[in-house]
């Protein structure tokens, strides 16, 4: 609002410049010192910080540029209409009234110069009414950031309030798992194993003088610790993941990471029997996608990476690829080489294609596909 007012007293004061000179320019000295004191005052009154010292000096501008149009210049009256509306609204009253006092120094002035007096005072009228409003709508907007960044903190507060809750289901999830696997072991591992102490300590004892006795002990014995070998092995089917399950979440994972890291949209498609991966091909695949995923951060400049895992007959085909800007020309560097080197260890093959963005497919044999032939 300030810069709008100070740009039209500006154009109010030049314009009075240029009406002074037109009419001969009398009393030169005593108008040039006026208006130099009226620019000081004006500056007293923007710097101000208080706003009872604003009022004071708004007062003193208004009475100051009456008793300049009276005694040195009819002129200065073009500058009272927005200083009195801007007085009136610092003491929180109805610019009408503002408007109305504007009209009493129209008794006083000469006729030649109402017409442009009441011209002024009109523009000032509209200008200092839009100033106002932007003011108001630059207030409601500041005042709606300001919100909106409390509302943006809270909902940051509340995510992390709820990544910390998520950790704690994690690690609770965890304990639970680990003390029903303990209580597993402790249930049927451990009452087989001490159980088979005491038949083999009681064999031990009748050994001298009933071998066959002795023989059905530990016979006994080896059947128990059979049973308790198939409860071990069930347990651990039992807590461990298919590698399927193991494989296919690690990738989803990474690219999980991906995208919140760097803000790139993926894309995960994935066909056929995923138990004819197996641990190593898993290993070849997740070292692949990850410098895959780097290099097209690095370079192609990509907002999008589609990874597709298909599973044919004889192949294991995994697909990489962006829409970025591609390349003329495919200079292998050490990522590249090392994806080569890693899937020709495992009997596959790295293709390169950057026609359409780029793409890096990865091809692996199905293991047991060659014995099949």
């Amino acid at each position: 609002m300030t810069s709008w007012l100070l740009g039209t007293k500006l154009v109010i004061i030049l314009y009075s410049i240029f009406c002074y000179v037109l009419t001969g320019m009398t009393n030169l000295p005593l108008v040039l010192l006026l208006l130099l004191i009226y620019i000081i005052m004006s500056m007293f009154h923007i710097i101000s910080s208080r706003e009872s010292v604003k009022k004071t000096w708004m007062v003193l501008i208004c009475v100051f540029l009456i008793l300049s149009a009276f005694y040195a210049s009819n002129l200065f009256v073009f500058l009272l209409p927005l200083n009195l509306l801007e007085l009136f609204h610092q003491f929180g009253k109805n610019p009408l009234y503002a408007l109305i006092s504007t009209a009493l120094p129209l008794f006083l002035l000469a006729g030649n110069i109402i017409p442009e007096y009441l011209l002024i005072s009109l523009l000032s009228a509209m200008i200092y009414e839009l100033s106002l409003k932007s003011s108001m709508r630059i207030a409601r907007l500041a005042a709606d950031n300001d919100f909106l960044r409390e509302k943006n903190h809270s909902l940051y507060g509340r995510l992390h309030s709820g990544t910390e809750y998520e950790n704690q289901v994690k690690y609770l999830s965890q304990l639970e798992e680990r003390n029903t696997l303990a209580q597993n072991i402790h249930d049927k591992i451990g009452h087989v194993l001490a159980g088979s102490l005491i038949q083999l300590e009681a064999a031990r004892l009748v050994i001298d003088r009933d071998q066959s006795r002795s023989k059905e002990i530990i016979i006994n014995v080896i059947h128990v610790l059979k049973e308790g070998m198939e409860d071990i092995r069930s347990t651990l089917r039992t807590i461990k993941p298919a590698p399927e399950q193991l494989g296919i979440n690690r990738l989803k994972a990474i690219l999980d990471e991906h995208s919140f890291n760097s803000q790139m949209k993926t894309h995960l498609n994935y066909q056929g029997d995923l138990n004819c991966i197996t641990h190593s091909q898993w290993r070849i695949i997740l070292e692949n996608v990850r410098e895959a995923l780097t290099n097209t951060l690095k370079y192609s400049s990509a907002g999008e990476v589609k990874i597709k895992l298909e599973i044919m007959n004889k192949l294991i085909k995994v697909e990489i690829k962006d829409n970025g800007v591609g390349a003329i020309s495919i200079k292998k560097g050490l990522g590249l080489e090392g994806m080569e080197e890693r899937t020709e260890s495992c009997g596959g093959k790295l293709i390169l294609d950057s026609s359409d963005g780029f793409s890096v497919i990865t091809l692996l044999p199905v293991k047991g596909a060659e014995n099949a032939d």
